[in-house]
């Protein structure tokens, strides 16, 4: 009798660690695999998105819609653009692209972001014409949770 209930008590004791044990890989996993939809918006002279906060080790599924009257050319999410760089340098460091988005289109790109990065490194942005001028620009923040001096 004390044999059996010891056993039970045995299997009981492991049932919960086993289960505990998923529980913690499962959230684990979630941080790592969920993907993210992230809604951005083209229109006259300015650019918004759902998220301007992402997260290393993310996966981010963008969803790029044109709601102007005009079509956008060159839309990228990139680096800032400083004094002295060309558009070459600009094309080289994107992250991803389009070189045209035609009015009501709608077009997809996902990323996972890889490192960390303050608001001014990264943005979405148009560059042909006069849109990059009036601020046709949007900049993003890079978070990694796992960085104990995220000054982000």
């Amino acid at each position: 009798m004390k044999r059996r209930f010891l056993l039970g008590w045995i299997f009981v004791f492991f049932a919960l660690m086993l289960t505990g044990c998923g529980a913690i890989a499962q959230a684990q996993g979630a941080q790592t695999t969920a993907d993210v939809t992230v809604q951005v918006t083209l229109m006259d002279f300015k650019i918004s998105s759902s998220i301007v906060k992402f997260v290393v080790g993310v996966h981010y599924h963008f969803v790029i819609t044109n709601k102007s009257d005009w079509e956008h050319e060159q839309f990228q999410l990139g680096p800032l653009i400083e004094p002295g760089m060309t558009m070459r340098d600009v094309e080289q460091q994107k992250l991803f692209g389009f070189k045209s988005i035609a009015p009501g289109e709608t077009k997809f790109a996902d990323y996972t972001f890889t490192q960390a990065a303050p608001l001014g490194t990264w943005q979405f942005s148009c560059h042909v014409g006069t849109l990059y001028e009036p601020r046709m620009l949007l900049g993003i923040v890079v978070v990694d949770p796992r960085s104990p001096t995220n000054n982000v």
